[in-house]
């Protein structure tokens, strides 16, 4: 049944992929025919580059690629995840996160300037994560501590969707005339709902399973449904 099921999501997301790269390389090819522009982003975890073409004066529509990765801690284990021990359970993320995305943006101003965006991106996010023992040297899973005896490594990952519904306010209209280079900022949210959460470890505690299981829906539920996102741009008119 497990494995239907993953062939199943793998089939979809890959069925997604492909649709979301057609839909780019049309875009692309509209674009270049009716007069385009293309930008380049950053931000601190990455950035990409994205096609913008003119449906009238307040519309575009853009499609791009973007790559970023992430290391460290997240700020959420160090302001939640306190046990009963006094002990701060963190884990270390290593993230992986690759987005094509399709934005409409609605310039609602007469300068043609700050936009409002909506669009849908496909999220291919892969988070392993590695949990960091603490002073005592041992590790507080669902608030019950295990010394390293028990627990030799407790290490997992987090995938969250595929499809991301993406809303955001930007400035800056790549197609303003006039002008061939311009300047581009975004900020928006996406929605990549609760995450799958798998943890493993290995032990001989009698609790241990139950507790980890327990984790992993901690984890789960403490995630931000609403990924943050902000980049600047440089853009070429042609």
């Amino acid at each position: 049944m497990n494995s239907t099921k993953s062939h199943t999501r793998h089939g979809t997301s890959g069925l997604i992929h492909a649709t979301l790269m057609a839909c780019l390389m049309c875009s692309i090819e509209t674009a270049l025919a009716q007069g385009s522009a293309v930008s380049l982003h950053l931000s601190p975890e990455g950035g990409g580059v994205e096609y913008t073409t003119s449906y009238s004066d307040n519309l575009q529509a853009r499609v791009g690629y973007h790559q970023y990765t992430r290391s460290g801690t997240d700020l959420s284990d160090l302001l939640v995840r306190v046990s009963s021990f006094g002990v701060i359970t963190t884990y270390h993320h290593d993230v992986s996160q690759q987005v094509i995305s399709a934005i409409a943006d609605y310039y609602y101003t007469d300068a043609h300037e700050s936009r409002l965006s909506i669009g849908l991106m496909y999220n291919n996010s892969n988070d392993n994560i590695v949990a960091s023992e603490s002073s005592l040297g041992g590790y507080t899973i669902n608030n019950v501590y295990y010394p390293s005896s028990q627990v030799s490594k407790l290490k997992g990952t987090i995938k969250y969707s595929s499809v991301a519904p993406y809303i955001g306010l930007g400035w800056g209209n790549p197609l303003s005339g006039g002008r061939k280079w311009g300047f581009m900022l975004d900020i928006g949210v996406m929605y990549q709902g609760k995450p799958e959460v798998n943890l493993q470890a290995t032990g001989a505690a009698p609790t241990l399973n139950a507790d980890i299981v327990a984790e992993q829906n901690s984890i789960k539920n403490q995630s931000l449904e609403w990924a943050p996102l902000a980049a600047i741009g440089v853009s070429y008119r042609w």
